[in-house]
């Protein structure tokens, strides 16, 4: 199922249990099916050595496990889906659990949901790969009915970006500002209200019993590990909250934990994992063309995020101008072709 929401203007341990349940016999004989499998027996998933202590199908199996037993225990999942690498590893995991739940035959919600913020001033690039993304989901979500629905949020025009600016309620993020107050009214109150009228209408012990999912990470920075440990925040279990659950199931994971996840995701035959898409390489190309970012390189990046801590950033706004520009000019030197073919926008922006 698929709703667009508008306003009115519109470390771990190696051998994980999954419960007698989670081991029940599955009878859809597809790569959704053997992934449990694949996670036991592939030797390049299960590889560790000093520096990689814990291996990714480790990582994974852990993830799915906490992800399956709140699905499993009554919780209705609300996926916080931004289209970054981290929230595309979360929407993969979910999917595995929650299809081996169904396939099993548990009680779970009929309510699940998917949330995702359109800005409507989104780096172009940006809302064209989230466009290809959700459609393709939509369409897998319908073909193998699965309880859970897309829920697009787009601000009112009192909170969009021309309401804000052009009328006056607000000033446009400047570059040296350490907050984004924009963020309030493009994101977070739609996000919230889209909820609120989503859930409006489920039966009460659906409305008390929702896990919001995330894929926040200890390893982004030191003031987003303080914040999940301020709140809580678990990986292998849900922690309760005064508005329900939360849950993180990726806080652990490094940055090449998530593209050696990503690249071993795949509907074709050559990937071991599966996913609702061909291949996860549209993504890491953007990553690539937007910073440089080799997902083949284990480095950890020591500099702290800006406050937006968008590497694309919104496209009306002067931090986005700013950082284009001085992008776009190293672009220039190293990438001339791949800025004025692929990326027009970013010249536009800077001239």
């Amino acid at each position: 199922m698929y709703i667009e929401i508008k306003e009115t203007f519109l470390e771990l341990p190696s051998e994980i249990q999954f419960s007698e349940a989670a081991n029940a016999a599955i009878l859809t004989q597809d790569k959704w099916g053997d992934v449990w499998q694949t996670l036991k027996t592939d030797a390049d998933l299960n590889y560790t050595d000093a520096g990689e202590p814990v291996s990714l199908a480790s990582r994974v199996t852990t993830a799915t496990s906490a992800i399956y037993h709140a699905i499993t225990e009554g919780w209705t999942m609300c996926v916080g889906y931004s289209g970054g690498k981290d929230s595309h590893s979360l929407l993969h995991l979910f999917l595995m659990a929650l299809i081996r739940a169904v396939r099993n035959g548990s009680n779970v919600s009929q309510h699940h949901f998917i949330q995702i913020s359109n800005t409507l001033i989104e780096n172009p690039e940006m809302h064209h790969q989230s466009t290809q993304v959700l459609s393709q989901l939509r369409a897998f979500i319908a073909e193998q009915q699965l309880p859970v629905t897309v829920l697009v949020a787009h601000p009112s025009m009192t909170q969009s970006w021309v309401g804000r600016i052009l009328t006056g309620r607000g000033l446009p993020t400047w570059t040296n500002s350490n907050t984004r107050q924009c963020s309030t009214d493009l994101k977070r109150s739609p996000l919230r209200q889209a909820k609120a009228r989503y859930l409006k209408n489920a039966p009460a012990s659906v409305r008390n019993k929702v896990c919001l999912m995330l894929g926040s990470r200890d390893d982004e920075s030191a003031r987003r590990a303080g914040n999940i440990l301020r709140m809580g925040g678990q990986s292998d279990s849900v922690s309760l909250t005064e508005l329900g659950g939360e849950l993180y199931p990726v806080k652990e994971w490094r940055t090449q934990d998530i593209w050696s996840f990503l690249m071993a995701c795949g509907s074709l035959a050559r990937f071991p994992l599966p996913s609702f898409l061909p291949d996860n390489f549209s993504l890491a190309t953007l990553y690539k063309d937007a910073t440089g970012e080799c997902i083949w390189t284990p480095e950890k990046y020591t500099a702290r995020s800006s406050a937006c801590g968008a590497r694309y950033g919104c496209s009306l706004t002067l931090v986005f101008m700013y950082l284009e520009l001085n992008s776009t000019f190293l672009f220039l030197e190293f990438k001339l072709f791949i800025v004025i073919e692929r990326y027009p926008f970013n010249v536009q922006q800077a001239c």
